[in-house]
């Protein structure tokens, strides 16, 4: 049985070497350790040799992603890029290549898609009903 949780520290993606930070990829259990797999490669958190996990309740039901565009320096687009991964209660499904804009001079743009945790969503809901 092959064991996939969501990495727990920052490591290399066995696939692609890219840098994968804290909780923003995978780690299944090989032998004699860890392996890290990027957002982009590897299983997903919870799956198994042994088939499919717990049956997937209505509040994680799959959501239309939010499309996102940050627009900045290169070293600020790839920060926000990397705290958007980091950040508890989202996942980011896609991350685009940066491109120049070419109205800002020096500026670049990212498009992000990503999902808010359904919990989270209603939470900030029922908050916004109550104003």
């Amino acid at each position: 049985m092959t064991t996939t949780i969501v990495n727990q520290r920052g490591g290399t993606c066995a696939d692609c070497d890219t840098y994968v930070p804290a909780r923003a990829g995978t780690c299944t259990k090989a032998p004699g350790g860890w392996t890290v797999h990027c957002a982009d490669h590897g299983p997903k958190p919870g799956a198994t040799a042994a088939g499919p996990g717990r049956q997937r309740s209505t509040e994680d039901q799959e959501q239309e992603p939010a499309q996102i565009r940050y627009t900045g320096t290169p070293a600020q687009v790839t920060a926000l890029v990397e705290a958007l991964k980091t950040a508890p209660h989202i996942k980011v499904r896609q991350v685009s290549q940066q491109y120049e804009r070419r109205e800002e001079p020096g500026s670049v743009s990212v498009h992000v898609r990503a999902e808010v945790d359904p919990r989270l969503l209603a939470v900030i809901e029922r908050e916004e009903a109550e104003r």
